[in-house]
């Protein structure tokens, strides 16, 4: 759990640079600072649910704690996923952006709920299920790091 918090304060610090390096860029697209929120939210949630997993608790404690914070960085991907979609039609945008929005973020917080709830009821394997939904957030976090920083100067 602690490799998966460092790599998280790292990995948010370089999505807040390329926040910071583009945005006004950002700013001019009203679903951007969304998505941004979202990104950075995703990342904060691994780093709490590392920290958590190093207070030594009950298994139920800190699964009800990754279920809480998990369902607030669900809500802020659902929150990117609205605004991307009305802005599809706004800037006439493709429509498998918003789709790959909404399947992306229930991708990296859905196995996290489900593993917090699992290990909820004590069940040990809802550890895997943590594991997935951190590993989902570290390869689409790096991703829209690649379009903050990159893509959105083209």
């Amino acid at each position: 759990m602690i490799t998966a918090a460092e790599a998280s304060a790292a990995l948010t610090g370089l999505v807040m640079v390329a926040i910071s390096v583009n945005l006004a860029r950002i700013l001019s697209f009203k679903h951007l600072p969304a998505r941004a929120g979202a990104v950075i939210g995703g990342l904060i949630l691994v780093l709490v649910v590392g920290l958590a997993g190093l207070i030594p608790q009950e298994m139920a404690s800190l699964g009800a704690e990754v279920v809480f914070f998990s369902v607030i960085s669900w809500l802020l991907h659902a929150h990117a996923a609205r605004r991307m979609y009305s802005a599809r039609r706004e800037y006439n945008r493709p429509w498998h952006e918003p789709v790959r929005a909404i399947t992306s973020g229930q991708l990296q917080t859905l196995p996290l709920i489900v593993g917090g709830l699992l290990l909820a009821e004590s069940h040990a394997g809802g550890l895997y299920w943590i594991a997935a939904g951190i590993i989902t957030i570290f390869v689409s976090s790096t991703f829209n790091a690649w379009v903050f920083l990159v893509e959105i100067i083209r």
